[in-house]
Parts: C-alpha cells; sequence; structure tokens
C-alpha cells in the first residue's frame, strides 16, 4: 500500500504545472495568482 504523498506532485511541480497549462492554454484562463494562493495554504504559509 502506498501512502497519499507519494503519488502526489510536490508543491512545485503543481505550481509548474499549472504554469504549463496556462502558457499552452489561455483561453482556460487560468488565474495564476488564485493557483499561487491556493498553494501557499496548504503550505500553511
Amino acid at each position: 500500500m502506498t501512502s497519499r504523498n507519494e503519488s502526489a506532485p510536490t508543491h512545485d511541480a503543481a505550481i509548474e504545472e499549472f504554469r504549463r497549462a496556462a502558457e499552452e492554454h489561455p483561453d482556460w484562463g487560468i488565474d495564476m495568482d488564485a493557483v499561487l494562493e491556493s498553494i501557499r495554504y496548504v503550505r500553511g504559509e
């Protein structure tokens, strides 16, 4: 059995994935400020 964290991306990897998606698909309207704020919240910052 694997723990939940073993399959989850790191925070930095998640940010990079959102950045890539935002660049490749600007029509999706990804709010990177909201993404970064959410990551900071999850980290407890």
